[in-house]
């Protein structure tokens, strides 16, 4: 059941007396600003303005559902995972003593959900695949350069960036998954996705650029935080196949410069919204996106103007 919760501004950490929110409007208290994170500006914004403004702006929330719970309950297995593994230990071990070690490192159904004694959406074969992936990565990599160096990193920045020559101050905030440090020093920032990369043998161009432009937000927002960074590359496992896809390749330029440009766009539209409940300047996917995209993927259509069957309260 969708539910509406209001956003409300929240305290930005480290910055007394400053509050961010994600249904900014130009005549809020001066004390206020915008807030962006990787999934409201690259994944929601990205997808269908007016999917985020529903979700993001009014505050009309998506139930969990099965793909979510599963997810979420992996990423926290994974994150245990390292915060566990003794790498003296993990240096002496043949390679079948080294998967059952790693693999009793995960986290558990119990620690995980309290009271659960067993994973029930086939979280163990998410976690199988990658429990195997590490262990050849183990095997074939410095130990000193095995464990991440950030594991899911939580990072907050109040950052300017000049959008038509006007300045706009942002709080940006993003969850990291990992970020391992490459031998020659430099950085390298991985993502974990439950889904699959591949649909009938293959992937889309839309898919990939989606992908790479969640990545340049982390990169980009990393080197803000602290120019000294040398991050180089980027990438991401894929459970949901039949196999683990696990992609690694230089950062891109190009998918950085189209991550700021829809930054900017962000700030665009919030610039002329009047905190009425009027999301008009919010754009619409296209008339042909409704059957492909809209119809399958979007569970906010109710509050679509496109459908208008549902109201909000």
């Amino acid at each position: 059941m969708i539910t509406h919760k209001p956003p409300k501004a929240y305290p930005v950490p480290n910055h007394e007396g400053l509050f961010s929110c994600y249904d900014y409007h130009p005549d809020m208290d001066e004390n206020i600003i915008q807030r962006m994170s990787k999934s409201s500006v690259m994944s929601d914004f990205g997808f269908c303005q007016q999917q985020y403004f529903i979700k993001r702006v009014v505050g009309m929330k998506e139930p969990q559902n099965d793909n979510m719970l599963r997810g979420t309950n992996v990423h926290d297995s994974l994150e245990m995972f390292y915060q566990r593994v003794d790498m003296d230990k993990a240096s002496k071990m043949d390679t079948q003593h080294l998967y059952d070690y790693f693999r009793e490192c995960f986290g558990k159904p119990h620690e995980i959900r309290s009271g659960e004694e067993h994973f029930h959406l086939d979280e163990d074969i998410h976690i199988d695949k990658l429990c195997v992936a590490e262990v050849q990565r183990f095997m074939a990599s410095d130990p000193k350069n095995f464990l991440p160096t950030g594991n899911e990193l939580e990072v907050d920045l109040v950052h300017t960036i000049e959008v038509d020559g006007v300045p706009a101050k942002i709080h940006f905030n993003g969850f990291i998954d990992r970020v391992f440090t490459n031998p020659d020093g430099s950085l390298h920032i991985h993502e974990l996705k439950t889904g699959k990369w591949f649909k009938n043998g293959k992937v889309s161009a839309k898919k990939k650029e989606s992908m790479r432009m969640e990545m340049a937000f982390y990169v980009w927002l990393l080197n803000k935080t602290d120019p000294s960074l040398r991050i180089t590359h980027w990438g991401w496992d894929h459970t949901g196949g039949d196999e683990l896809f696990r992609h690694v390749e230089p950062c891109r330029v190009e998918e950085i410069q189209k991550m700021i440009a829809q930054m900017q766009n962000c700030v665009r539209k919030h610039r002329k919204y009047k905190g009425d409940g009027d999301g008009s300047v919010f754009d619409l996917l296209p008339q042909g996106a409704q059957m492909w995209v809209c119809d399958p993927w979007c569970s906010l259509k109710e509050f679509c103007p496109r459908y208008q069957t549902g109201e909000i309260e």
